[in-house]
């Protein structure tokens, strides 16, 4: 999830006690002050998730539930607006292992339909699977037959985009 609101509030009141995040990985019992650093900033800045920590940071800093939970509100908030921000369409295919290379959509092609007719086409005739992230976030992964095996609604488990491509990436 997005923490924005929730990883300022740590932040905020890590600084109020006069913490640095060093001193605060010590406190909470960690042995790499470094690394242990690097993940409490990391959810200080929305980076990451940890439910585990986050749970040891707010108790160790007495922040208070109300607090917490006016946090977590505005934070549900923006990820609803998030997701109800429509994307551009984008489709990726898979050329190996860890391989992918991006596939032009035409401006004209915007509609679910059409994109996956689109993704289908291109996964039958050159006989690989594709991803396709439609406009209102829902991720497809086709087969090289063209077959939808695996589709994932937005969210906090939405499939996010390979990252391994080959060809511009704008």
């Amino acid at each position: 999830m997005t923490m924005i609101h929730t990883g300022r509030l740590i932040a905020t009141t890590r600084k109020k006690r006069r913490l640095t995040p060093q001193r605060l990985a010590r406190e909470l019992g960690w042995r790499n002050l470094e690394k242990g650093a690097r993940k409490i900033l990391a959810l200080e800045r929305a980076e990451a998730t940890d439910d585990e920590l986050l749970e040891r940071i707010v108790t160790f800093l007495d922040i208070s539930p109300e607090a917490r939970a006016e946090a977590e509100r505005l934070d549900a908030e923006r990820l609803l607006q998030i997701l109800a921000t429509p994307v551009e369409p984008e489709m990726l295919m898979r050329l190996m292992p860890a391989v992918y290379k991006r596939v032009a959509i035409p401006p004209e092609t915007r509609s679910e339909e059409s994109l996956v007719a689109l993704a289908r086409e291109n996964a039958r005739q050159c006989k690989r699977n594709v991803w396709l992230q439609l406009p209102n976030r829902v991720t497809l992964w086709l087969d090289e037959t063209g077959e939808i095996y695996h589709r994932s609604e937005p969210g906090l488990t939405a499939a996010a985009a390979p990252r391994s491509t080959l060809g511009p990436l704008f």
